[in-house]
């Protein structure tokens, strides 16, 4: 079993922490699968940088930086309908 800690930051220089930036962990399950983790409650408008580690077998990995993505601005309110003079 292979276990990946992956943290995300704001600035792509401060990781980790618990809190934002985030950081979590997944395993590897019998049989291959991929672990998967969906970011949620993340700030509209902002670039987020991510890296990740592996532990197994008792070795530890460097940190790999995954590369960056940028949530997508806060929706415009609906204009008001048009009303003809």
């Amino acid at each position: 079993m292979t276990a990946y800690i992956v943290q995300i930051s704001t600035d792509g220089a401060n990781y980790g922490g618990g809190s934002l930036p985030y950081e979590f962990s997944a395993t590897t399950v019998p049989g291959g699968a991929s672990p998967q983790y969906t970011f949620t409650n993340l700030n509209a408008n902002t670039t987020y940088y991510f890296r990740v580690e592996t532990v197994g077998n008792a070795n530890v990995s460097a940190w790999t930086t995954l590369g960056s993505t940028s949530t997508l601005p806060n929706p415009r309110p609906p204009s008001p309908p048009f009303l003809p003079p």
